[in-house]
């Protein structure tokens, strides 16, 4: 979730006094949103998936067929070659790694937020609040002592928000959030059975920053290899990682591939999700 749908969450909390008490049910845009987000990223990620394996493809077909330049022709896989791929892939991968977490913690987090919200909707399409019961003296006291509360909290979320501060922001927004769903507690009952107040996802790193970002993480070429060569062989190697292993190597070639397999392995995943380039060479400097 970005940093503008916070507010939005933190609104959509504040407004279940008004909501409750003229006792309309609103469907909040927070959760279009969720739904429409899952859904871009299936088809990303499938998109990713099939353009990584049509790039190893044609870069096995590339790399093995059709006239050699005298640059790739001396262009051989060996254990002193892949020590420099590793080496200047470390710092890229060790952050592709880090946002491929980010990203998994992101899409975790959403799942709680989605299931906790649609079993409350659930249960407060099955159980409307009661007008009369709404009433109550005790409903009506429940319903001052949230506005008492959650008007401090909203003015503080706003400050930190002002002042940039989005991680207190959301603490603040989140403390209200959880203080509504006591509220609605009260009037209905039944929403226990969905546990505890969940908070959405606010890491927004579920693709590449792009940017400076792209451009810190950019492997440095090796002293002694042209940006050529280097790009080459790291296609080379992600063609062979790609395809299993499929992808045609010398005998010489396969046994330095073997012997280096499990820090390679390392990169398969990233080579695949296209979260390390590898394909293009825009990278390379």
């Amino acid at each position: 979730m970005s940093r503008i749908d916070i507010p939005r969450r933190a609104a959509r909390h504040a407004s279940r006094v008004i909501a409750l008490a003229a006792l309309l049910s609103v469907v909040s845009p927070a959760a279009a949103h969720a739904q429409f987000g899952k859904l871009i990223k299936k088809a990303a990620q499938g998109a990713m998936q099939g353009a990584a394996e049509g790039a190893a493809q044609n870069a096995a077909k590339n790399a093995t067929g059709g006239e050699r330049t005298r640059e790739e022709a001396t262009l051989t896989i060996t254990p002193q070659n892949l020590d420099l791929l590793l080496a200047a892939l470390g710092p890229a991968a060790k952050a592709a790694q880090e946002e491929e977490a980010q990203r998994t913690r992101y899409w975790a987090q959403q799942k709680k937020f989605e299931a906790h919200r649609a079993c409350r909707d659930s249960i407060k399409s099955k159980f409307p609040v009661n007008p009369l019961a709404a009433q109550a003296p005790d409903k009506i006291k429940a319903m001052q002592d949230y506005s008492i509360k959650s008007g401090p909290l909203m003015e503080r979320y706003a400050q930190a928000l002002q002042s940039g501060d989005t991680r207190k922001a959301q603490v603040y927004a989140d403390s209200a959030g959880a203080a509504g769903e006591q509220l609605e507690l009260i009037y209905t009952p039944q929403l226990k059975a969905c546990g505890a107040y969940v908070s959405a996802p606010t890491d927004d790193s579920k693709g590449h920053h792009g940017g400076d970002d792209e451009a810190g993480r950019a492997p440095k070429v090796p002293a002694g290899m042209t940006a050529t060569q280097f790009g080459r062989l790291r296609e080379k190697v992600a063609a062979w990682l790609l395809t299993d292993g499929k992808y045609k190597v010398s005998d010489d070639e396969r046994s330095a591939l073997d012997a280096r397999k499990k820090e390679l392995d390392v990169l398969t995943p990233l080579f695949r999700g296209n979260t390390l380039a590898w394909s293009s060479w825009g990278d390379l400097k």
